[in-house]
């Protein structure tokens, strides 16, 4: 017999800045992350023989899709016009299963796109778009650890982001 997992959308937490938690989500997807660039790009020479080249390149476009009534749009409006006013509009993002492992971390995240705004008899959808930098991902599954399995996640995690201060 298997073990039993569980996921449930209502367990992920979306918190901006420390500040503010995201609510007011759609049914269907409403966090999307994707990473920029692969960190290795393959190179083939004329033997056959292959080479990787890497990049270092932290940086991933997230997406959050929200409800037109979540009160979530007021809060990232006046990021966004902070932003264009001041050009400061820098903000850390933290997204977390809270009941699996999956976690995204971004120190340096800012609004790239305001969402199409459409309205009709029925309630529309708003998706933000942001630029993350200074970001790392672990990408988990919804079972039962153990403290240390939680801890060699986490330190594998925190790897990306302070290599910068080795």
């Amino acid at each position: 017999m298997g073990n039993l997992t569980t996921y449930s959308p209502s367990d992920v937490i979306v918190s901006i800045a420390g500040l503010h938690t995201v609510t007011g989500y759609p049914d269907g997807v409403f966090v999307k992350i994707q990473k920029d660039t692969k960190p290795f790009e393959k190179t083939r020479a004329m033997n056959g023989e292959i080479s990787r080249i890497y990049s270092q390149d932290d940086g991933f476009r997230l997406e959050l899709t929200l409800m037109q009534s979540s009160p979530s749009n007021n809060v990232l409006s006046v990021l966004y016009n902070v932003d264009l006013a001041t050009r400061i509009g820098k903000f850390p993002v933290i997204i977390k299963d809270s009941k699996g492992q999956t976690n995204f971390i971004s120190l340096t995240t800012w609004i790239e796109q305001l969402p199409d705004v459409t309205f009709s008899n029925g309630m529309e959808l708003r998706t933000w778009v942001f630029g993350c930098a200074d970001a790392t991902i672990f990408v988990g599954g919804n079972d039962s650890t153990s403290a240390v399995d939680d801890a060699i996640m986490l330190g594998s995690e925190a790897l990306p982001l302070i290599k910068q201060f080795m």
